[in-house]
């Protein structure tokens, strides 16, 4: 499984879930999660991410990269 880095965008409570907006450095991806703690939510964020395939999007279209 690829790591990956996040960036807490933000941290709230909708309809008694606890949730967080991360944001994957390097990239303009946002995945926003229900989850306990940030750490499980960084687990869930980057289980989304494999499920979806998103490694190869994120390398193709890091921040920056643009040509």
């Amino acid at each position: 499984m690829p790591k990956y880095e996040f960036e807490l965008i933000e941290e709230y409570f909708l309809e008694g879930e606890h949730r967080y907006r991360l944001k994957v450095k390097g990239s303009n991806l946002i995945i926003n999660v229900a989850a306990s703690s940030l750490e499980e939510a960084a687990s869930k964020a980057a289980g989304i991410l494999e499920q979806t395939n998103a490694a190869a999007f994120i390398n193709a279209n890091k921040e920056g990269s643009r040509s």
